[in-house]
């Protein structure tokens, strides 16, 4: 697609990049209308007049309302040509934008370029993608704010009938499981409707894939790989750069406590084991994981090695169908678990179930944690 030097700067194609000839390349011809906010079009085009960022939203709407006209009066038209307005190609374009076939993408770096970004989207009722976002976490309140009344398509993962419908390009999955045949449905069968997919390298299982051991340059480096593939490497790199920033300033608790990391299960517990994100992230927090050997992202492990180990904190994962204050319940009420260190004084840590897979929200959850340990002793 185009660049970002123009207010209004055209139309994105989605194209496979095999291929020899652009017509057989293309999956879908006009995928989105470019628009830019801030600097480049403010520094590209001050001879005509755009030196401001109030001139480069005004440019925009006055593009839109230009648009809104154009249509107008070619539905007022109906089928007699007499009546409709000579052919712009340039108002042509944006029509599919104010019909909400596709969005606008708009170009935004900083907080006050986002916010117009969207109130410009509310004021003509059509879709907005943001790109870039590089300020998105200082105004991350109001960006969940406005992002909540996204459509949910499933409350748990949806079939691959459901995704199908959606008419994607990319299915991007956190999980190896995602695609099973029991969920979202098998990669061969994506492949054959002409649907790309993609599993976070660290969330993958194949030789090969899967990391000896993870790392935070892991999870960074799949941030920016996919920055890469949705064409946000500026956001990516801002976002890497903003995390590394947030664990630069965590230092490792002190007295090295040793620790059970534990996600689900009754009779078995399921627990964070050697290699995956929680030995990465209590090792950054300076914690000795009491089930750092076993060679694994996950495990199972009997009650009866868990008391024999003692562990003096216990990390719980949080998750509205399995929730920590459960667990504390289940380790407090069961004689054997009820003697174990951590429980008897309840040196509980937190972490919400979206944290506790290698991703985005790794960062921050050290920090929390750390932040945790240190209240214990408070």
């Amino acid at each position: 697609g185009p660049g970002s030097a123009n207010v209004l700067g055209g139309q994105f194609a989605v194209i496979k990049t095999a291929g020899h000839r652009v017509d057989d390349m293309i999956v879908r011809p006009f995928a989105a209308m470019k628009c830019a906010f801030g600097e480049n079009p403010k520094r590209c085009y001050k001879d005509k007049n755009n030196y401001s960022r109030m001139s480069t939203a005004a440019k925009l709407r006055e593009a839109l309302l230009r648009a809104q006209e154009y249509d107008a009066k070619k539905q007022a038209a109906g089928d007699d040509p007499a009546k409709r307005p000579p052919l712009d190609v340039k108002l042509e374009a944006l029509l599919p934008v104010l019909h909400g076939e596709v969005p606008l993408k708009a170009h935004a770096h900083r907080a006050d370029d986002i916010f117009t970004a969207i109130r410009i989207a509310k004021e003509f009722g059509v879709r907005l993608t943001l790109e870039h976002v590089t300020e998105g976490h200082l105004i991350a309140e109001d960006l969940a704010q406005e992002g909540a009344d996204v459509p949910e398509i499933s409350d748990a993962v949806p079939s691959q009938e459901v995704v199908l419908g959606l008419e994607p390009d990319l299915v991007f999955a956190g999980w190896e499981s995602v695609f099973a045949a029991d969920g979202a449905g098998e990669r061969d069968s994506f492949a054959d409707f002409g649907v790309h997919t993609y599993v976070a390298p660290s969330a993958c299982q194949g030789e090969g894939y899967k990391p000896d051991s993870l790392t935070f340059d892991d999870v960074f480096d799949d941030i920016e790989e996919a920055g890469r593939i949705v064409d946000a490497n500026d956001a990516a790199e801002a976002l890497v750069a903003s995390q590394r920033e947030i664990l630069d300033g965590v230092d490792p608790v002190e007295g090295g406590p040793s620790v059970l990391w534990y996600s689900s299960g009754t009779d078995t517990p399921y627990v964070g084991a050697g290699s995956g994100a929680p030995a990465m992230m209590m090792e950054q927090l300076g914690m000795e994981n009491i089930v750092a050997d076993v060679d694994d992202t996950w495990t199972s492990l009997g009650w009866e090695t868990i008391v024999e180990r003692d562990p003096e904190v216990i990390i719980l994962v949080d998750a509205e169908w399995n929730t920590a204050d459960d667990k504390i319940d289940r380790l407090e009420s069961n004689p054997a678990t009820a003697g174990i260190q951590a429980v008897r004084s309840g040196s509980y840590l937190r972490i919400p179930f979206a944290a506790s897979e290698a991703g985005v929200r790794n960062a921050q959850a050290v920090a929390d944690l750390a932040e945790q340990y240190e209240a214990l002793g408070s």
